[in-house]
């Protein structure tokens, strides 16, 4: 109240008489913010309205308040002034579509135009693919507006089901998961969960999820009363019920008024049976379908039947038809193993038993290479006369004539081991494609014995340190060729000459290239060589170089002269005794040396009978392989 006002009042009260001003005090019924009271007949002093008339209007305002006119008695007891509120504009902001939402325990139907007063509310929002969301507030003042945000989560939820007994299967909201134990995921607030198990009753229950919490339930089921327990020797049958699978034995499953069980396994003849509606329980033992077999082969044979035998061919046996384990054993021949189904009622099974060598031959190829990459040829057995006649100008002396009969298939290397071949023996060699050399003969027999141990072969030579103790004439593995073996290759297989004096024929003269020899480039450095021929290489050649002879061999002559197994000697033998399978002395200081090389000239160098000795390393010796296949 202004100063004015105040001089006014205190004028008009001096002026009017007091006996005819009248008085009354205003209660509020509460603490109204921003409270403005004024009157048109009266004056209000502080909560005290004075008028001289008996009836006085107020005009009362409040922020958040409906503004209100209130006329009073003077006479009135109860002069209070009650205001009404007014609602606020509530608005909620939700992330994502729901189902229903509950405020203050109502469900409303939109949220446009939400008017509430201050106070405590509640709300609850709910949707099938979120988790229920409830949540309280309170509004303690007014406000133009109120935004309330809602961030509603998607349903994620892992549910461990487990049964008793397990193995049933489990169907969620009418889809079929899999069996228990099963871990499933639900993205729906009310599910159904179906369990079922052939014998038991159906399980059905709800499950409402209100968290994503991972969770395990295990259900109990209840066996079906009406059931048919069955079960078989031996046990893992197939049962079908009108043709239609079931399951396996042991198993349970309900009753049926007609109808016919069949029980099937593998290796048993089949089994039907017709229950009726008072059976309960079947116990069955299935019969083993068996099958006439008779076994015959081309020599008499063991018979081993999954590791036991069962008699020998000629043989007829009662075996289950079932698949098995086979083999046939007979000595001196081949072992057959293999699997065996008889499938009809009689069988009927012949065997063909190859020998060791028979089969030997057949797992060989007449061309084939090892794992180092050495190229072999198979030499068929047949007959060699080494050495040289008498009457034979260009013969050494130590070239005595010996009658050799070769029984055994051989391989012998196409051509000589390479420095590359021998690096992966000893790394310190060179690599290339030229044939290795200053290697002892020693070593050579160790490189064999490196290369058989490599492929899985016996090892030819027994070596302690760098002294050789014997041969091994059992093994299949690398050694050496023998001296007859290497005249064999050379000689042998020319069906218009016979048996050859040099690589190109019988004639001194040489007309075509025949190898890496010591050609006219070696006039002054050599004291004999061979005019007018000039075979490209003034020292050693690449393998494979040049032509290969008549049994697919190359370099046999030139390039290096070769080590052979055999222990050097000068035997005087029988002319007419004939030796099988030689490979030479059993004893011995050196050994022998087979073959020209790049410096070879003279007719009696180039001669395939020409032979030296010597144990050490020596820059114009090499070697080349071979072994026995049986």
């Amino acid at each position: 109240m202004n100063k004015k006002t105040i001089i006014v009042i205190v004028t008009l009260l001096i002026a009017i008489p007091l006996f005819l001003l009248k008085s009354s005090n205003i209660n509020y019924k509460e603490e109204y913010p921003e409270l403005k009271v004024s009157s048109p007949n009266s004056i209000i002093i502080n909560d005290t309205v004075y008028s001289f008339f008996r009836k006085f209007k107020l005009n009362v305002e409040a922020y958040g308040y409906e503004s209100k006119t209130i006329e009073f008695n003077h006479r009135d007891s109860d002069k209070e002034i009650i205001l009404i509120e007014k609602p606020i504009n509530v608005v909620f902001k939700i992330n994502d579509t729901y189902d229903k939402f509950i405020l203050n325990n109502k469900v409303l139907n939109s949220l446009d135009n939400i008017k509430l007063k201050k106070g405590a509310h509640s709300y609850e929002i709910t949707s099938n693919n979120h988790l229920t969301y409830k949540s309280n507030f309170e509004i303690e003042k007014y406000t133009d507006e109120l935004l309330i945000p809602v961030i509603l989560k998607k349903i994620d939820k892992s549910l461990q089901i487990s049964s008793n007994p397990n193995n049933a299967k489990v169907f969620l909201n009418n889809t079929e998961l899999g069996v228990t134990p099963l871990t499933i995921n639900l993205d729906r607030s009310n599910n159904e969960i179906i369990l079922k198990k052939a014998g038991y009753k159906e399980k059905k229950v709800k499950y409402f999820v209100n968290d994503n919490n991972k969770s395990e339930i295990n259900y109990l089921l209840d066996e079906d009363e009406n059931l048919i327990s069955l079960s078989s020797n031996p046990p893992s049958a197939s049962v079908f019920l009108d043709d239609e699978y079931i399951g396996i034995t042991p198993i349970k499953f309900p009753n049926i008024k007609k109808g016919t069980i069949k029980i099937k396994k593998y290796g048993y003849r089949d089994k039907l049976i017709s229950p009726n509606n008072q059976t309960k329980t079947i116990s069955t033992t299935l019969e083993k379908d068996m099958a006439e077999v008779q076994f015959s082969s081309n020599v008499p044979a063991k018979v081993i039947l999954n590791g036991r035998y069962i008699g020998s061919t000629p043989l007829k046996k009662d075996i289950q038809k079932i698949k098995h384990k086979i083999s046939y054993e007979a000595l001196g021949h081949r072992s057959i193993r293999e699997s065996f189904e008889p499938l009809n009622d009689k069988v009927q099974i012949y065997k063909n038993l190859l020998t060791d060598k028979q089969a030997s031959l057949i797992d060989s190829k007449n061309n084939s290479t090892n794992s180092i990459g050495s190229k072999l040829i198979l030499m068929n057995p047949g007959s060699i006369t080494m050495g040289s006649p008498k009457r034979e100008s260009r013969r050494d002396i130590n070239e005595l004539q010996k009658k050799v009969k070769i029984t055994k298939h051989f391989f012998i290397s196409k051509n000589l081991i390479t420095e590359n071949q021998y690096k992966k023996f000893k790394k310190s060699t060179s690599a290339s494609n030229l044939p290795v050399n200053n290697v002892s003969w020693i070593d050579a027999a160790k490189f064999c014995n490196w290369l058989s141990r490599k492929e899985g072969l016996d090892q030819f030579y027994i070596i302690k340190g760098d002294r050789l103790l014997y041969f091994n004439t059992k093994s299949n593995g690398y050694r050496l060729p023998t001296e007859a073996e290497w005249e064999y290759a050379a000689k042998s297989n020319n069906p218009t000459q016979g048996e050859l004096i040099y690589a190109w024929g019988s004639d001194r003269q040489i007309r075509k290239l025949v190898g890496n020899i010591a050609d006219q480039t070696t006039e002054g450095i050599l004291a004999n060589f061979v005019p007018d021929y000039d075979d490209g290489y003034l020292e050693r050649s690449p393998v494979g170089s040049f032509r290969s002879n008549q049994n697919g061999l190359n370099d046999i002559t030139g390039n290096l002269s070769e080590w052979v197994n055999d222990f050097y000697s000068i035997e005087i033998i029988d002319p007419s005794e004939i030796f099988t399978d030689y490979i030479g002395p059993t004893v011995g200081t050196t050994h022998v040396i087979k073959g020209s090389n790049h410096y070879s000239s003279t007719p009696l160098q180039l001669g395939l009978s020409y032979r030296t000795y010597g144990n050490a390393e020596n820059e114009l010796i090499g070697f080349r392989i071979a072994r026995w296949i049986y």
